[in-house]
């Protein structure tokens, strides 16, 4: 269903490399974007208690042989806390040998 949104809805066609009404650079960057303000609908603190209370459950519920449950950009942030406390960022062999010849 996103996909359809954001592609035959835009007019890029839904074949990859398609374009319907749009040139075909156009159509490598279709997509949808989702706005929402849970406070029109529910008091901010209500939201903030129940956004804590899901994330606490479901980082409870981890498999047998896993010591915890990461939800989606919580290893980005990790990594990044590391990279501003110690002042560089870790770098794979090959991505620095590519750096140093560019």
């Amino acid at each position: 269903m996103i996909e359809l949104l954001g592609t035959a809805g835009l007019g890029t066609g839904v074949e990859r490399g398609k374009s319907t009404s749009l040139d075909e650079e156009a159509a490598l960057y279709s997509g949808v974007y989702l706005v929402y303000r849970p406070d029109l609908f529910v008091e901010r603190s209500v939201f903030d208690a129940q956004v804590t209370q899901l994330v606490a459950d479901i980082k409870a519920n981890h498999a047998a042989g896993h010591s915890e449950v990461r939800l989606p950009g919580e290893q980005s942030q990790q990594h990044k806390a590391a990279a501003l406390q110690s002042g560089y960022i870790e770098i794979d062999e090959s991505t620095y040998v590519f750096l140093q010849t560019e």
